[in-house]
């Protein structure tokens, strides 16, 4: 049976994608050992559900429907400054944050669909939600010092963006990494 890789996100816009693009660009040229992200798949995940049967994404489906009656009005993000997980000493991903005073509808969003997927007998989040758009993942750990600090001090542009859907996106691994296909979209209220 064919699974489905499946996660949860929100599309960034083309104004933000751009930034991301020019910083990767910039600090790309460093050194290697980063596998550097497309800046058009980059997206900021709610959640990741991993490889679905098609059963499953239909209940996934169902539990959005519900998730979506519930959603709060359009609410606006901004991107933050640049971190790492698990940390910038031990780094494995580079990440852009995000913040924004709406940042509680955020939550709400997230902490909605995971109780609607819940009923669905999808498992609940093992760990705290931390809004990121990630930029980069560390491929072996050679020394990436001068790349980190770079990374580390980049002066990220604070774009704005309005949070108007939600999607489930489909993401299939080809050789030159992830492709990423909206499989369903979920509006929240418009104000």
């Amino acid at each position: 049976m064919q699974r489905i890789r499946t996660f949860i996100a929100i599309s960034l816009t083309p104004e933000l994608k751009s930034a991301l693009g020019k910083m990767i660009v910039e600090l790309k040229t460093q050194q290697g050992g980063i596998r550097w992200a497309n800046p058009d798949s980059i997206h900021l995940t709610l959640k990741f559900l991993g490889e679905l049967t098609p059963e499953e994404v239909k209940k996934l489906f169902s539990g959005m429907d519900v998730a979506q009656q519930k959603f709060p009005d359009t609410f606006s993000l901004k991107s933050g400054q640049t971190g790492c997980f698990p940390s910038c000493k031990r780094p494995r991903v580079l990440w852009v944050g995000v913040k924004g005073e709406e940042m509680d509808s955020l939550h709400v969003v997230h902490r909605i669909i995971d109780k609607s997927l819940q009923e669905q007998g999808f498992p609940a989040e093992d760990r705290k939600f931390s809004p990121h758009l990630t930029v980069a993942r560390i491929k072996f750990g050679n020394s990436i010092e001068v790349i980190l600090e770079k990374f580390i001090e980049y002066p990220f542009p604070e774009i704005t963006w309005s949070v108007k859907e939600i999607h489930i996106m489909r993401s299939d691994l080809k050789p030159n990494g992830a492709v990423y296909s909206v499989q369903k979209t979920y509006k929240l209220k418009e104000v």
